[in-house]
């Protein structure tokens, strides 16, 4: 409800569409920009902590590229079976 009604005063002191402009991308900035604040001033920021990625080396790109390609060809296959099936389909009309 706090969120609700500080983002309903906010909106009615900037005026957005009685402002008269036809530029969107101004409007949508300024909602935008009213809804983050809105939203700041009820439920505060808060700061991002910096990943502890030591553990992701070498050997874990190499497992996910392999990983990658794998998938890859699986879905390259499963084009492949579904166009036969379609071709399939399409000979028994």
């Amino acid at each position: 409800m706090r969120y609700q009604a500080s983002l309903e005063k906010k909106l009615e002191r900037t005026k957005i569409i009685e402002s008269g402009s036809l530029d969107m991308n101004k409007m949508w900035n300024d909602v935008k920009e009213t809804i983050i604040a809105a939203g700041e001033e009820v439920m505060g920021t808060t700061t991002t902590q910096k990943r502890n990625v030591e553990w992701f080396d070498e050997e874990c790109r190499e497992k996910i590229a392999k990983k990658n390609e794998a998938r890859r060809r699986m879905l390259q296959k499963q084009g492949v079976a579904m166009r036969n099936i379609r071709n399939y389909r399409k000979k028994l009309r």
